[in-house]
């Protein structure tokens, strides 16, 4: 799983591996972005590694918490992808993902015609 992160003003979402299955550090970013004026609400994924902060977009610039959890180890920049290589990512593998099932269909119906031909040679 890569860096990613998603901006809309008053919404930041970021999404890290390193925050994925570490209790630790679900707690340590709450604390972490909670105590910035400014931020409503953060909320943190531990299954997903997906960290949503929700802020008043006149108090809090999203480039301050970038920079806070980044500061922490929560985010490395060099590793990060963008939206669009997200998304890119995701309907890749979804594709690939719908791509063997349709194959696995096709090559059931193949053999299922094959064995019932198989069978009436025997009999």
């Amino acid at each position: 799983m890569s860096y990613y992160i998603h901006s809309v003003p008053g919404r930041l979402r970021v999404k890290s591996p390193v925050v994925k299955g570490d209790q630790r550090a679900v707690i340590e970013i709450k604390g972490l972005i909670g105590s910035i004026k400014g931020v409503n609400t953060v909320m943190v994924n531990v299954i997903t590694g997906s960290i949503t902060v929700s802020y008043d977009k006149n108090a809090v610039r999203p480039d301050s918490i970038i920079e806070l959890l980044k500061v922490n180890g929560y985010y490395e920049p060099s590793k990060a992808i963008s939206h669009d290589q997200y998304v890119h990512r995701a309907a890749s593998k979804a594709g690939r993902a719908i791509g063997r099932s349709i194959a696995g269909i096709v090559v059931g119906k193949a053999l299922e015609g094959s064995a019932l031909s198989l069978l009436t040679i025997f009999i």
